[in-house]
């Protein structure tokens, strides 16, 4: 039950951090943009957007456990060119993001644990076969 929570509780603390940027994208998008001019970013509002969606769309994946591992998957390599494109060689939020790279392997590695949408599924459809077998 301790391992099953903290499996959780990692996903919902990965999520936290691209759900208040998707919300710093949404409610600050002209912030946002000066700043990827200041970086000489090509294409700024299509990967503004891009970036949006992947963090949206990769959290509430991540919160509820629902195709966990291509999400988490999705966002590691999100992560890539922004930290070596956006973040100064071993700065703070360099290696924040390499960290946060590294918790999200683990999802993809391990998966999204028991308290997750996918889980569910799994174990109903494993209940369906057993049932189905032993009535044979």
């Amino acid at each position: 039950m301790l391992r099953d929570g903290s499996v959780l509780l990692g996903r919902w603390m990965l999520s936290l951090i691209f759900l208040t940027s998707a919300y710093s994208k949404t409610f600050g998008w002209s912030s946002n943009v000066a700043y990827m001019q200041s970086q000489h970013m090509p294409m700024i509002p299509f990967l503004l957007a891009c970036a949006l969606l992947v963090e949206f769309v990769g959290s509430i994946c991540l919160i509820l456990g629902w195709q966990a591992r291509v999400a988490a998957f999705v966002m590691f390599l999100y992560l890539i060119p922004v930290t070596f494109r956006l973040h100064t060689f071993m700065s703070t939020h360099f290696q924040k993001n390499i960290g946060i790279m590294g918790g999200l392997l683990y999802v993809v590695a391990y998966g999204a644990g028991r308290f997750a949408l996918s889980s569910i599924k799994t174990r109903r459809t494993a209940e369906a076969l057993a049932s189905s077998t032993t009535s044979l």
